[in-house]
């Protein structure tokens, strides 16, 4: 053979031993799977467990909602503070005066929810009657008229414009109504413990009889004769959550 041929032919073996090589070693690279990360496993979430119940103390179960609203004050317009659940039970420390809603204990303090949802282990009205400023207390919480605001309203110390302004009633505000004047102009209020006078076109009786409130004076407001009596909007609670 001549030396020339069996030369190519060495170069040809091993250009193809060459070529073998690099498709083995990229068989192998393909072949080997890259690292995953192993993913953390999903905690359930922590509930919070219910208050404990004293014995001798009334109890409620939500019955009739899915979610019910746990409120400030014994009212729709009560802010929000928390929510139950259906089949939950919570102990009942006090009621309003017509058994509609119930005070009760929530693992994040009290609240007010809306009686139609609950069902109760016992007489509805034997809770204490409380007023709705427990939570808050006031110094005229006797007081069994509730206004809600319809504007910011200024707090004076008498029933007069030209009064000293001794406070600032926010627009929403839920607080009890204790007194009006003689001309209507005016209604006596207990805002964040502070008794004084606002003005009472922009207040809604919400709770309670507008006339069963006692009447004061009114020996420093407009005189009634030369200003048309403000009417009184009163508003009547419907069932809710």
């Amino acid at each position: 053979m001549p030396r020339r041929l069996i030369i190519l032919l060495l170069v040809s073996l091993v250009g193809m031993l060459g070529l073998f090589g690099l498709m083995t070693a990229q068989a192998q690279v393909t072949a080997t799977p890259a690292p995953t990360e192993t993913p953390a496993p999903t905690l359930p979430p922590t509930l919070t467990p219910l208050p404990s119940i004293p014995d001798g103390v009334m109890r409620g179960t939500i019955v009739r909602a899915t979610v019910l609203n746990v409120r400030d004050t014994p009212f729709l317009a009560g802010k929000v503070l928390t929510s139950v659940r259906r089949g939950e039970t919570y102990g009942i420390y006090g009621r309003n005066h017509d058994a509609s809603w119930f005070l009760i204990q929530t693992a994040y303090g009290q609240g007010w929810v809306y009686g139609y949802y609950l069902s109760i282990d016992g007489n509805e009205y034997s809770p204490p009657v409380v007023t709705s400023y427990v939570i808050y207390p006031e110094p005229a919480t006797s007081s069994t008229v509730t206004g809600r605001t319809t504007s910011v309203l200024k707090l004076h110390n008498e029933p007069s414009v030209n009064a000293i302004q001794t406070g600032r009633v926010d627009w929403g505000a839920i607080l009890p109504v204790v007194g009006r004047t003689d001309g209507g102009h005016y209604l006596q209020v207990v805002w964040k413990g502070t008794l004084g006078w606002v003005y009472a076109p922009y207040v809604e009786i919400i709770v309670g009889e507008y006339d069963s409130l006692p009447i004061i004076p009114d020996n420093f407001g407009i005189p009634a004769a030369s200003t048309p009596v403000p009417q009184v909007v009163v508003i009547t609670a419907t069932p809710g959550n």
